[in-house]
């Protein structure tokens, strides 16, 4: 339940400050779970979720704040310090990519993630000192060093603070897909998108298929891949399902696509019964959330949903 809790507090701050959806400050985040327990200890639970229900309809926060409703007075508190003791751990960041939350599944991951933070925090050349000192150190956990190299190997990949070199990204990544998920993750997008590897979309559906149980993303990609048909066998039922276990779990920026491709499916009946109404109300919420389609798609399927509707 702490995972939702951080995912309610930042869509509350994202909402409230409009900062978008990549990175949540953390001191906000915080500053809000102190505000919470101040207005649950002053004005009752009530009170909160009163304030919390005043979001758009079709916001996602909606559905996790249901959720919580369930808990009493004394759960919801306890959840609140718990959350704020894990906010804590990222402190010294400020900012923290927000798809990153949902690969949390104990304090263990919340310490790694930490450990990444600090050294997103650090120059390149320390980067590889710290590596190097650590390589040479017979007790260095084989997956701290991992972590570290995968920080050295992002840089490498995105030209961060050196030159952009996709080979010795990849070269990394290879090396150390077996100790971190995160590397296996990365390794498969090069495979997909051919950088740094020569391109093997079948290859970077079988690396995404080996961590797909524990990394939201890599399961996202499956999807999309089954749905297109790219690396595998094209299949609207296995995509649907993939999409629809993901769907209101995922990362704000990913459910909104994910919305837009099962509306697809409803309104043209892939995989599943057509039903236009259903499928529209999807890419309907999808467009709201801000998916910016090309506009012959969008005249197409309005056309198509007219057409249905005059008969």
């Amino acid at each position: 339940m702490e995972k939702e809790m951080i995912e309610l507090f930042i869509y509350y701050i994202l909402s409230l400050e409009k900062e978008g959806t990549k990175n949540f400050s953390i001191n906000g985040c915080v500053k809000s779970i102190e505000n919470a327990l101040s207005c649950i200890e002053n004005e009752g639970i009530e009170k909160w979720n009163d304030l919390l229900d005043k979001f758009p309809q079709n916001h996602p926060l909606l559905k996790k704040q249901q959720k919580l409703k369930e808990l009493s007075t004394e759960e919801y508190k306890k959840i609140l310090k718990k959350s704020k003791k894990l906010m804590n751990f990222y402190k010294k960041s400020g900012t923290l990519n927000y798809d990153s939350l949902y690969l949390l599944e104990s304090e263990k991951d919340v310490e790694k993630l930490a450990y990444q933070i600090i050294l997103k925090n650090k120059h390149t050349s320390e980067i590889k000192e710290i590596l190097d000192e650590k390589s040479k150190d017979i007790e260095t956990d084989k997956k701290e060093l991992a972590v570290i190299m995968d920080e050295l190997c992002i840089r490498y990949y995105y030209g961060d603070e050196i030159e952009k070199d996709y080979n010795e990204a990849v070269k990394g990544w290879e090396i150390i897909a077996d100790y971190i998920s995160d590397a296996k993750y990365m390794l498969a997008i090069s495979y997909k998108k051919g950088t740094g590897v020569k391109q093997n979309q079948a290859k970077a559906f079988e690396l995404f298929s080996e961590i797909y149980k524990k990394d939201i993303r890599a399961k996202y990609e499956m999807a999309l891949m089954t749905y297109e048909g790219v690396g595998t066998e094209q299949n609207y039922i296995k995509a649907l399902e993939l999409f629809n276990e993901l769907k209101d779990k995922s990362p704000f920026d990913m459910n909104k696509w994910i919305n837009l491709y099962i509306g697809e499916m409803y309104f043209y009946g892939l995989g599943i019964e057509q039903n236009k109404n259903k499928g529209l109300e999807l890419m309907e919420i999808a467009w709201y959330n801000g998916i910016a389609l090309d506009y012959n798609k969008i005249k197409k399927v309005l056309k198509d949903y007219y057409e249905c509707k005059n008969i």
